[in-house]
């Protein structure tokens, strides 16, 4: 009789000191942040969207979900890699922090423009201006379309002329400066050819 006792206040004990153990409380979410937090994508381009989560107490677990305000135009996934789908000028992609406590949830969104693929013949196009009448001594600088880029950075571009005796080119730049009589044409070309619009462009200048 006293063993079973014995064993009924055990447990006992030990059951109050269960239930008086401290438990971890439930995080909040102070604040959720978004980068970058603007971005241009074409149909078919990625972009890799970072979600940063303050909580109260620091390091608290979390849990992120990223949703699209029209999924039609951008999708994401659940890591926040969003995807162009159509045309839009502004989708919001969304990232919103909980920790179990629906009063503690937290949204930011970063809003991307879509832009439509541009519609380019080639592989050769037209630089701006597609011509130009120059004198000895000035100076020019030749551009190609802006939308005709298509994500490409300038740095990639190599300008040359075909008669360097007729103008100079900055091959970085695509700056002419004529030097004699005569004509030319005024090349850039794209080495790396990863966008559907043209990879080369051409103007003519003559010098008179």
């Amino acid at each position: 009789m006293k063993s079973s006792i014995r064993r009924f206040r055990l447990a006992f004990v030990t059951a109050f000191l269960a239930g008086c153990a401290p438990t971890s409380p439930t995080p909040s979410i102070l604040q959720v942040q978004v980068a970058p937090g603007t971005g241009t994508i074409s149909p078919g381009q990625s972009l890799r969207i970072v979600a940063t989560v303050t909580t109260n107490p620091s390091g608290g677990a979390y849990a992120v979900t990223w949703t699209s305000s029209n999924a039609q135009a951008a999708s994401v996934d659940s890591t926040g890699l969003a995807l162009g789908v159509a045309a839009s000028p502004a989708v919001s992609i969304c990232a919103t922090a909980s920790s179990g406590n629906a009063r503690s949830n937290v949204q930011a969104c970063a809003t991307l423009v879509v832009q439509p693929v541009p519609v380019c013949s080639g592989p050769t196009g037209s630089l701006t201006p597609a011509a130009d009448t120059m004198h000895v001594g000035d100076v020019a600088h030749f551009q190609i379309p802006a939308a005709q880029l298509s994500g490409r950075s300038p740095s990639e571009i190599r300008w040359t002329v075909d008669f360097p005796a007729t103008a100079g080119i900055d091959s970085l730049t695509g700056v002419v400066t004529a030097v004699a009589v005569g004509g030319t044409d005024v090349i850039a070309t794209d080495p790396l050819l990863t966008s559907p619009c043209p990879h080369v462009w051409k103007a003519v200048v003559i010098v008179r």
